[in-house]
């Protein structure tokens, strides 16, 4: 599976491997899920990201369905201006630009799930 950053900086992925859907998951689901959101929030924090935004995907409960996910990216504000992190490029070509190689991001993450 490949997947593709959406963030300049870098993404963090969760993947619930075969719950459907959002309703599917179990309080154990849920409470890993917390602990990996407080290591990356550990994480973001060490690296001076101040916020960031979470998307949760999920489909419907059928078999076969794409599984739920939730995708971190953090945020930023560009200097000297302190205009948002969005670029036109971003918004009008749906392109992004990367910052940070996501294969250096995760050697970096590991420590932080021991």
């Amino acid at each position: 599976m490949i997947i593709v950053p959406k963030s300049e900086y870098f993404d963090v992925l969760a993947i619930f491997r075969g719950r459907d859907a959002i309703i599917s998951l179990s309080p154990n689901d849920m409470d890993d899920f917390s602990r990996g959101l407080t290591k990356v929030f550990k994480y973001l924090d060490d690296e001076n990201f101040y916020s960031f935004n979470v998307c949760l995907y999920s489909d419907i409960v059928k078999e076969d369905a794409f599984w739920t996910q939730a995708r971190i990216i953090p945020r930023m504000v560009a200097p000297p201006m302190n205009i948002s992190d969005v670029a036109g490029l971003t918004l009008l070509g749906d392109t992004t630009i990367i910052l940070r190689f996501p294969e250096s991001v995760c050697q970096e993450l590991k420590p932080y799930f021991g």
